[in-house]
């Protein structure tokens, strides 16, 4: 499926230390050099802009030159949480209407807009829109905090949203899922 929305044309940069209007101002103008869109809002100053390479490249440069404290293009060869992984994401929806899913025993937070997720129907729309809706960390760990939780485990590569979960939400246990697992090479003998 990703295959379907790789290649070097496109790709994703985090930027570090600007607000949403700076960032906003910065995809605007490098959106003259193609398509790019806000991909993931991860706190007041941490964004991540995904699009087409030659508007990636133009924001990393005006990034910079606004101030940003960083401005880093990702080693993703994706345009993640666009209208550019339509081929992937129309894929990835036929999966989910195969999913046998049930109503969540417990909240889960869509990454879109924070909101508990309480419905087979809300889980089902979450999911096969995922990759082509704008990922809002920052409203998530709001809805976190109201919730009070107080562990974060971060599934995928990294540990960036957890980090983010960690500075933002007192008191909170982070883990990345890799953490979690324990090698198991079977049973010894004497």
């Amino acid at each position: 499926m990703m295959a379907k929305a790789a290649g070097e044309h496109v790709g994703m940069i985090a930027i570090v230390g600007l607000d949403e209007t700076a960032v906003e101002r910065i995809r605007g103008e490098a959106s003259q050099h193609g398509k790019l869109w806000v991909a993931n809002r991860n706190a007041d100053v941490q964004f991540v802009l995904s699009g087409e390479m030659p508007a990636v490249q133009e924001a990393e440069r005006l990034a910079l030159a606004a101030g940003a404290r960083r401005a880093l293009i990702l080693t993703i060869p994706l345009a993640a949480h666009t209208p550019l992984m339509e081929a992937a994401a129309a894929a990835f929806r036929k999966a989910v209407d195969r999913l046998p899913l049930k109503a969540p025993s417990i909240p889960i937070l869509a990454n879109a807009s924070g909101e508990a997720l309480r419905t087979v129907a809300a889980l089902q729309d979450e999911l096969r829109q995922q990759m082509l809706r704008q990922v809002d960390w920052a409203r998530t760990m709001v809805s976190m905090r109201a919730m009070k939780v107080r562990t974060v485990v971060e599934l995928g590569p990294g540990r960036v949203l957890a980090s983010l979960a960690a500075k933002h939400l007192p008191g909170v246990d982070t883990w990345n899922a890799e953490e979690l697992f324990i090698d198991y090479t079977g049973p010894t003998t004497a």
